[in-house]
């Protein structure tokens, strides 16, 4: 929604998702959605570190991300 971009709403929810169901992870989204592309690149980016593979292609049907949910700071 709109009102609610920028404000970290998304980014908090799917992070609190990421943590509470631990394994491997798969986020795809439309290739033409650009707007979708730049959240979860910057969402899955910042959960790992970095450390993430990419899936799909502008070419695709899908196209997204695919990393393992870490484990919780003590």
């Amino acid at each position: 929604m709109r009102q609610y971009r920028r404000l970290g709403v998304g980014s908090s929810a799917a992070m609190a998702a990421f943590d509470l169901f631990k394994g491997q992870w798969e986020v795809t989204h439309l290739p033409r959605n650009l707007p979708a592309r730049k959240f979860w690149r910057a969402v899955v980016a910042r959960y790992t570190d970095g450390d993430y593979q990419t899936c799909g292609t502008e070419e695709d049907e899908w196209m997204g991300y695919t990393f393992m949910s870490r484990e919780p700071s003590p």
